[in-house]
C-alpha cells in the first residue's frame, strides 16, 4: 500500500507542481471568499477520485487507496489509512484551510476547493506537493 500512495503522491506532485508554476494558482482573494463552517465537516467522508496525470482517476472502495476520515464536533479526528493518518487526531479549520494534528504535531494540510452536504474536492499539501482529491460523505 505504501507503494501505491507514494507512486501517486509522485504523480500528482508532477502535475500540481507544473500547474502552480503557469501563473493559474489561486489567488489570495479566493482564499477569503470561501469560508467553511466546522459544522459542514463533520462526519465520514471516503476517496472517490484522485487527481493523477493530469485527470481525475476512480477510487472504488476495494482499493488500496480508498481511505475514509471521520470529523467529530469536539475538534477530533479518525483517519484509517496513511492518506488522512492512522488513528486519532485533532484538527482545526480557518476559512477553506483544514490542517490536520497527530500528537499536537501538523500533519497534514488540506485546501477545501468545494464542499456541499454530500461531496467535496480538496487539495492535500504533502511534501512540497499537492495531492487533489473528491471525496463523498458516507456517514453522519
Amino acid at each position: 500500500m505504501k507503494r501505491i500512495v507514494f507512486s501517486l503522491l509522485a504523480l500528482t506532485a508532477l502535475v500540481f507542481v507544473g500547474c502552480e508554476n503557469d501563473g493559474g494558482g489561486k489567488s489570495s482573494k479566493f482564499e477569503d471568499e470561501w469560508a467553511f463552517a466546522a459544522d459542514q465537516i463533520i462526519g465520514t467522508w471516503a476517496t472517490t477520485q484522485g487527481f493523477v496525470g493530469g485527470e481525475w482517476l476512480d477510487i472504488p472502495s476495494d482499493s488500496d487507496m480508498y481511505a475514509t476520515m471521520t470529523f467529530y464536533e469536539n475538534g477530533d479526528y479518525y483517519g484509517d489509512s496513511e492518506l488522512f493518518g492512522s488513528g486519532m487526531g485533532t484538527y482545526t479549520l480557518s476559512g477553506n484551510i483544514l490542517k490536520t494534528y497527530f500528537n499536537g504535531k501538523l500533519f497534514y494540510v488540506y485546501t477545501i476547493k468545494s464542499l456541499t452536504d454530500t461531496s467535496a474536492e480538496v487539495t492535500m499539501a504533502y511534501q512540497n506537493a499537492n495531492i487533489g482529491l473528491r471525496l463523498k460523505k458516507i456517514d453522519e
